[in-house]
């Protein structure tokens, strides 16, 4: 007799990346801490102009450049970040990151064994991307949601980094 494997649930799985998130989150904060002087220092000068003195073209446009360099720049080291941690985590011995082995979940491939640091690597990405995307357009964003609610309908529970990966995420633990 084939027993499937318990495929991890929707909210467990949306659970442990809010857990990933926040730590992703946290170590860019950290680390880009000392960076943000600059960016400071630029945005608090511009701010403190008079209204008509920011209007003025030259003002105005390095105000929005130094805004622009900075959401690009975090999101890029936060993508790097993200991927960096998922593929080492998944990728590892663990087959988990915090957030899933916080939630008895672990990532395989389709027949269950470990993934490696190459299918973590492409699963990270794919997860990624929408962070990238809501950063830099919202409606791109949420053209992507749906490819994230996949878990919700397949039979596997995968949504679609899993499938383009080849993985799925199982329960290591009952409820």
């Amino acid at each position: 007799m084939i027993v499937s494997p318990s495929y991890a649930l929707f909210g467990t799985r949306l659970y442990a990346y809010l857990i990933d998130q926040s730590i992703i989150q946290g170590a860019a904060f950290l680390l880009l801490l000392p960076f943000c002087g600059g960016l400071w220092k630029e945005l608090s000068g511009a701010l403190s102009l008079q209204p008509e003195t920011l209007m003025q073209a030259s003002s105005f446009d390095s105000l929005a450049a130094s805004i622009a360099m900075a959401v690009l720049f975090f999101t890029s080291f936060q993508f790097a970040l993200g991927v960096a941690y998922g593929t080492l985590m998944e990728g590892g011995s663990w087959g988990a990151t915090l957030g899933k082995k916080h939630c008895g979940l672990c990532v395989t491939n389709l027949w269950e064994e470990p993934i490696g640091y190459g299918m973590a690597a492409i699963r990270n990405i794919g997860i990624n991307l929408f962070v990238v995307a809501l950063s830099f357009d919202v409606m791109f964003g949420l053209i992507l949601v749906p490819f994230y609610l996949l878990p919700l309908v397949t039979k596997r529970k995968q949504a679609w980094h899993d499938i383009v990966a080849q993985t799925i995420v199982i329960r290591t633990q009952p409820l």
